[in-house]
């Protein structure tokens, strides 16, 4: 029971050891997300630096499982299991991940591991054997970090504690620095420009100085000539490389690890021996463009594809100025089709009008923004239906037998067909008790129709018209003065 009891103090000690240690850690993380913000919203690094922060958010995470799950065993398994955990920054706070980490107790390597992506390390391993195999009154443990390699140079940073009873433990060393050995002054500088060879003024210039690790990251907007000197002061290695990343609206994002000329200098700027570094040529970002594709059906108010609409399209920018026109007469299909490039993440208006005689002629406008879920394709496919102008046609008249006696009741069938469409028109009206009738009906500006009418009424013999041809327009759309006399049957 007693050593329950013991057990049980031992482990509420270690998680609060283990807590102190989160709390130190999530307290440098809120430096360092103050440190990264410095750079700016439009900072393509600064996502890099928030992916980071992530990172060690999710890796905190991961270590406080680790921490807990140790300490529970702890608790369970035999007494002088050691736990020796930490972090490692540099200079600028930056982790120092993917580093080899040794533990040696009395002289003797046991283990070696590589710190995560938030520079954390978790050794573990039992001592009852160091105190009894060696009869000693006190184990000592060194922690070596070993930082770059034989390309950059390299040193080691170390920190020893000493063991002076048999029992379950903890030791946190925290969040250390590694210390400078000595400071380089460093010079980065280069020009920025287009594909007409034009500055391209107000780019955003990262630089990341690495050696195995991360030294620092710094940025620059570039000058009124394109241009960028970026200076320094970071900790000494033999070689520093400087990877460059350039963000620029309206261009591609430029990344020197892509770039040929630094295939052999780990993909980026060599700063050594004065640690000044010109870039030969200026640096070429290409325009990000986007491909634009407009597909429109001219039809009629039928549905029917129109041919020889004139089409006039502009684009507009921002500001109002014409990006590109174009002009198109539709053929048999109906079918206006526009291709182009249009410059990614900008804005533009596309007018696109219509015209042709005897036709309701249309404006048509709407807003483009080709970075729409960052695809590279803005494609409209649209309907543009164009309808000709409406008249209301008539045709009236009166009807009466050969005794000129108005002949009351009469129906008068209507049949009009739009000529070469097939498509007819019937309407049927009847004589009011003066024999008079008047036959509404409407139609559209520019189409022929013909047909004819027929009369009938009971005990007369049926009237049909001629055959009417009618081309509708603001002079010709009505047919009055239709005086109808009716034979009788027996005539």
């Amino acid at each position: 029971m007693k050593q329950y009891i013991i057990g049980f103090i031992i482990g509420i000690i270690i998680a609060i050891l283990g807590s102190l240690a989160i709390f130190q850690q999530n307290n440098k993380n809120s430096n360092s997300v103050q440190l990264f913000q410095k750079h700016g919203k439009t900072n393509p690094q600064l996502r890099t630096e928030n992916s980071i922060n992530n990172i060690i958010s999710q890796q905190n995470e991961k270590n406080l499982e680790i921490i807990q799950q140790s300490n529970q065993n702890f608790i369970q398994n035999e007494s002088g299991n050691v736990i020796l955990k930490g972090q490692f920054y540099s200079m600028k706070n930056f982790p120092v991940s993917q580093t080899n980490v040794t533990l040696q107790v009395q002289g003797t390597q046991i283990q070696v591991q590589e710190t995560d992506s938030t520079g954390f390390y978790h050794f573990k391993f039992n001592a009852i054997n160091e105190f009894k195999q060696k009869n000693i009154d006190s184990v000592l443990c060194v922690i070596k970090l070993n930082v770059g390699n034989e390309i950059i140079g390299s040193y080691s940073y170390t920190l020893t504690k000493e063991i002076t009873e048999v029992k379950s433990t903890v030791i946190d060393f925290g969040i250390k620095i590694i210390p400078s050995r000595k400071i380089q002054t460093t010079q980065l500088q280069g020009c920025v420009i287009d594909n007409d060879k034009k500055p391209i003024v107000g780019a955003n210039v990262t630089v990341t100085y690495q050696t195995s690790i991360v030294l620092d990251i710094q940025s620059q907007l570039t000058d009124n000539q394109g241009c960028f000197i970026l200076k320094n002061e970071l900790t000494y290695f033999d070689v520093i490389i400087g990877i460059i990343e350039i963000y620029k609206q309206n261009y591609i994002q430029y990344t020197s690890k892509n770039d040929p000329q630094f295939k052999n200098t780990y993909g980026g700027a060599p700063l050594q021996i004065d640690y000044k570094y010109t870039l030969k040529t200026p640096i070429q970002m290409e325009i990000h463009y986007a491909q634009l594709n407009l597909n429109y059906l001219i039809q009629d108010q039928y549905n029917q594809p129109l041919q020889n609409i004139n089409i006039f399209l502009y684009i507009l920018s921002k500001d109002e100025t014409i990006r590109a026109n174009d002009t198109a007469i539709t053929g048999k299909n109906g079918i206006y089709t526009y291709y182009d490039k249009i410059i990614y993440r900008d804005q533009y208006t596309v007018q696109l009008q219509t015209y042709t005689n005897n036709l309701d002629n249309s404006l048509y406008t709407f807003s483009i923004s080709p970075n729409k879920n960052d695809s590279n394709l803005f494609e409209r496919n649209s309907t543009i239906t164009l309808t000709p102008r409406l008249f209301h046609g008539y045709i009236q008249g009166s009807v009466t037998n050969a005794h000129k006696q108005s002949l009351q009741y009469a129906f008068i069938d209507l049949q009009l067909e739009i000529e070469n469409e097939n498509k007819l028109f019937h309407k049927r009206s009847q004589v009011d008790k003066n024999g008079f009738f008047k036959i509404s009906f409407d139609a559209y500006e520019g189409e022929k129709y013909q047909g004819n009418y027929t009369i009938t009424a009971q005990g007369y013999q049926t009237y049909q018209s001629k055959n009417l041809e009618l081309t509708l327009n603001q002079n010709q759309f009505r047919i009055s003065n239709q005086n109808i006399t009716l034979k009788g049957q027996g005539c």
